[in-house]
């Protein structure tokens, strides 16, 4: 089994192989379907498609942070901590939840896909950009 440390070396070079490695890859998604448009927004999506890549098994995480005023962003961070979600691909993400989600060793990669299943698609292909705080691109 490769180390936290080790991982994160290599998710920075190759996302494929975070994609073997990796278990759960969560998606925010406007309907609870497989081809359901990407929510243009990580904080506000009602739905993640959740992806578990140890049993290939897919399933839905609804988001009941979706409509807070203030909040939505870092409480829909929390339920991806919760429920052990290691990488979320988005289009766009606030900074105060990316720095919550990389200080708790999630990965985000940045997407510009249509759908969920397009998106987990690429991210296994490696075509997806890590997102961290100084890089600006959230």
């Amino acid at each position: 089994m490769i180390s936290l440390t080790q991982f994160q070396m290599k998710a920075k070079n190759n996302s494929n192989e975070a994609y073997n490695i990796m278990e759960r890859i969560a998606v925010p998604v406007e309907k609870p379907e497989n081809f359901s448009p990407i929510s243009e927004i990580f904080g506000r999506s009602h739905f993640f498609l959740v992806h578990n890549s140890t049993n290939n098994l897919d399933f839905f995480l609804r988001n009941p942070f979706a409509f807070e005023l203030d909040s939505g962003g870092i409480e829909t961070t929390k339920l991806m901590i919760e429920n052990n979600i290691d990488i979320v691909l988005v289009k766009q993400i606030g900074v105060n939840s990316l720095r919550l989600l990389t200080s708790s060793s999630i990965f985000v990669y940045k997407c510009s896909c249509e759908n969920a299943n397009e998106a987990f698609h690429n991210f296994k292909d490696g075509k997806l950009s890590l997102i961290n705080c100084t890089n600006k691109d959230f």
